[in-house]
């Protein structure tokens, strides 16, 4: 109940935050596409084992797939990837490095969003996978 709340959370900010960000970022015209709520199962197995949360399409039409993490608290201006978790669970990272090996699709950007306390602002940062 408790990552549910999280999770429902986390999409809500994104959607205030993050997407508008995104959109500006590949272009006016850019369609935002989230898989965190989806009951898709590809687009599932895209956010589970490639840590891919979404894509955005371009003006252009190319498809740029992204990961997404939204914290809340202190607005941070920093960029962080979690390395490890204490229960063993895989990270983004771990994710990544799977799938480049397995020359499987990865994200081609991460967007980390900081929410602020008070959930009227944010800090959004865009940076390329590598």
């Amino acid at each position: 109940m408790c990552f549910e709340k999280d999770a429902a959370k986390s999409v809500a900010a994104f959607e205030k935050f993050s997407a508008p960000v995104l959109k500006q970022f590949f272009g006016g015209d850019a369609q935002i596409h989230s898989y965190e709520s989806s009951e898709n199962p590809d687009e599932r197995e895209f956010d589970l084992n490639y840590g891919i949360d979404g894509y955005a399409v371009d003006g252009d039409g190319d498809i740029h797939f992204y990961a997404s993490r939204v914290q809340f608290g202190l607005k941070y201006e920093t960029f962080t990837l979690r390395a490890c978790r204490p229960s063993g669970t895989m990270t983004e990272i771990d994710k990544i490095r799977a799938a480049q090996k397995n020359h499987l699709p990865t994200p081609d950007y991460h967007v980390q969003t900081c929410v602020d306390k008070e959930g009227r602002g944010a800090a959004v940062a865009i940076v390329m996978t590598v």
